[in-house]
């Protein structure tokens, strides 16, 4: 008599082998069609990704085996190693690993968005991709990331049953525009990183930024390398989005001084910067273009300002006294120093509210 575990696996094998038939007829049927392929292509991978990893379950029930079933080979977009005292064996600390793979996501998506709002049709769009753990290998610690938009920006398997052409072109079309913003967004942060190594690409930014959103992206890809109190020693990266270097892209406990150095060398008077402020006065006058705050105290990496003035343009924010006073907020701004090096002031780029909430 078959068990009911034996007839799942059964049943399981036929679903995979259909789910492989269906997307060998989607990489046939869409070959000379990049979008649409890449519109269907995700789902379909990953139907089979999830009928692989059942049947490995159950055959480990079954069988007490450690099979692995892996059919679908996805290309990684980059590779980062990660070298240590405590990174041996291709293990480490997985609080500094979270940790790591957490800022990554946070300076990538930084990037992408500056990329994003220069293009019209895309500045309203709110989806970001992020990187997504895809692939280990041997050596110190290794991870292999795949850069990809949110699994629900895609088709369901129901929803390529039903999709009308005109929908299709139209989410095609948007799916292929953020991939490839996402790309040159990935593509840029890494040049930023790159730069402690080459500061000709620093030219190269700023011709196709200005020195402003240079600062910004040096400021996030500084955060990319080792600090001095890390636990990793080096971190290097290698893949289709670090191409540009030739070469394997590496970091150590020195990079983020260089790529300091790098920022004061565009303005001497300034920098941005990222933290917590405490609102203790709010004021509108009618001949500036800006409202005034007052942080007491402002908190950025392990540094602190008793007092100091904000300036939140008036085109690019809207908010009341009600909202900010008394309030703890987390900020991003350029940081302008007097010529006695002192901080004057802080331009802010961006106000967050909701940071602080549990």
């Amino acid at each position: 008599m078959v068990s009911q575990v034996n007839q799942e696996i059964f049943s399981t094998i036929e679903d995979l082998k259909l789910a492989k038939e269906n997307l060998n007829r989607i990489k046939s049927q869409y070959i000379n069609e990049p979008d649409i392929l890449n519109f269907y292509l995700h789902s379909a991978k990953d139907m089979v990704k999830q009928l692989e990893n059942h049947l490995e379950f159950l055959l480990k029930t079954e069988t007490g085996s450690d099979y692995t079933i892996n059919t679908i080979d996805d290309d990684i977009d980059v590779w980062i190693r990660i070298e240590g005292e405590s990174f041996q064996d291709g293990t480490g600390p997985i609080n500094v690993i979270g940790s790591y793979l957490q800022k990554l996501n946070t300076a990538a998506r930084h990037s992408t968005k500056l990329i994003k709002n220069r293009i019209d049709d895309l500045k309203d769009i709110n989806v970001i991709p992020s990187f997504e753990l895809a692939a280990t290998a041997k050596g110190s610690l290794k991870l292999g990331l795949k850069n990809k938009l949110p699994k629900e920006f895609y088709a369901t398997k129901f929803e390529q049953q039903t999709l009308f052409d005109e929908d299709l072109d139209k989410r095609s079309d948007l799916i292929y525009k953020l991939n490839k913003v996402n790309h040159q967004g990935i593509n840029v942060l890494f040049k930023a990183l790159a730069s402690a190594n080459d500061e000709s690409v620093i030219e190269e930014l700023t011709n196709d930024f200005g020195p402003d959103d240079v600062i910004k992206l040096i400021h996030y890809a500084q955060e990319l390398a080792p600090s001095s109190r890390s636990l990793i020693d080096n971190i290097s990266f290698e893949g289709q989005d670090v191409r540009f270097t030739g070469y394997e892209l590496k970091t150590n406990k020195d990079t983020r001084k260089i790529l300091k150095e790098r920022a004061k060398a565009l303005f001497n008077n300034k920098e941005f910067v990222e933290g917590s402020a405490f609102i203790r006065s709010y004021a509108v006058d009618a001949d500036k273009d800006y409202y005034q705050l007052e942080a007491r105290p402002f908190k950025h990496e392990s540094q602190k300002i008793e007092s100091i003035e904000l300036r939140a343009n008036k085109k690019l924010f809207n908010f009341n006294e009600e909202q900010v006073f008394d309030t703890l907020i987390f900020i991003t701004g350029f940081l302008y120093y007097n010529s006695n090096k002192q901080p004057t002031y802080i331009e802010l780029d961006s106000i967050n509210f909701d940071e602080f909430e549990d």
